[in-house]
């Protein structure tokens, strides 16, 4: 295995963590902030509910009307036809169910005096204000709640999960589409330059293996002034043909001295008994 392929091995499985581990890391801060404002906006219009119902409320007091049945039933009427018209999103709406679980008003008007008393979101309607999962028409639903006690009302605004989640659940193939993109971009970018980087290496060791072999008069094609390159100098800058050269003399010398004295023998450098 040669260095590239090992340089590869390490850094792009190294690589690919970090990138799932940051787009998972985006997913989940991105879809945390988007239900967060989608609560935020259940609040604000659960906010200009209680509005209405608190005017209706002070003018009955103010008119001096606030004991009398039938100013009480219009004002309640009015408070819930100017709500009806507040948006909650596309899906979303405002209705209030009273002490004893009975609908009081609801954008659909088949629901109304409908008792919800046995359903287990109701149950958690005991505190002042809240936030709930419920589930009505077949749907699950976030919900906000707040107790208006002047007139003994929940009143909740709610919007569908689908539309609450539906951001976020569609930002799921864009991040993991620029996810394989930013992968398969890093990748190619690794690769060409790891490539550029260990090139300088593999020339240097082909050098050696052909030097290695008998091929001494082998150069090296490397001119960066990093530390391949200095070395590359230095094998290019040693005087192996000179000596080639001269060995070859000298031993054309030998072959010479041999056949101009054939009987005799070279002095071997030791003495005989």
């Amino acid at each position: 295995m040669n260095t590239y392929t090992k340089i590869l091995l390490t850094t792009l499985p190294l690589v690919f963590f970090f990138l799932i581990a940051t787009v998972g890391t985006t997913y989940h801060f991105s879809r945390k902030a988007l239900i967060d404002l989608g609560e935020t906006w259940l609040d604000t219009r659960l906010s200009e509910a209680m509005d209405i119902a608190s005017t209706q409320e002070n003018m009955l007091h103010e008119y001096g009307l606030g004991k009398i049945a039938a100013s009480i039933a219009k004002a309640k009427l009015d408070a819930a036809t100017e709500i009806a018209v507040i948006g909650v999103g596309e899906l979303g709406y405002i209705f209030a169910v009273d002490k004893n679980g009975i609908i009081v008003f609801h954008p659909n008007k088949y629901l109304i005096d409908t008792d919800v008393s046995s359903e287990k979101w109701f149950e958690k309607l005991g505190s002042t204000a809240g936030r709930l999962v419920l589930n009505m028409n077949g749907k699950s639903n976030l919900a906000r709640f707040e107790s208006f006690k002047e007139w003994n009302w929940y009143i909740l605004a709610v919007d569908p999960m689908e539309e609450v989640y539906g951001v976020t659940n569609r930002m799921k193939p864009y991040l993991f589409s620029l996810g394989i993109l930013a992968a398969i971009i890093i990748s190619l970018a690794l690769m060409f330059l790891t490539r550029r980087l260990t090139r300088p290496l593999g020339q240097l060791v082909q050098g050696a293996e052909k030097i290695g072999k008998g091929n001494l008069d082998t150069r090296i094609s490397i001119h960066t002034k990093d530390e391949f390159g200095h070395l590359a100098k230095g094998f290019n800058s040693r005087d192996i043909s000179k000596r080639k050269h001269a060995e070859q003399a000298l031993k054309r010398s030998h072959q010479e001295l041999e056949k101009s004295q054939p009987g005799k023998k070279r002095f071997s450098g030791q003495c005989e008994p």
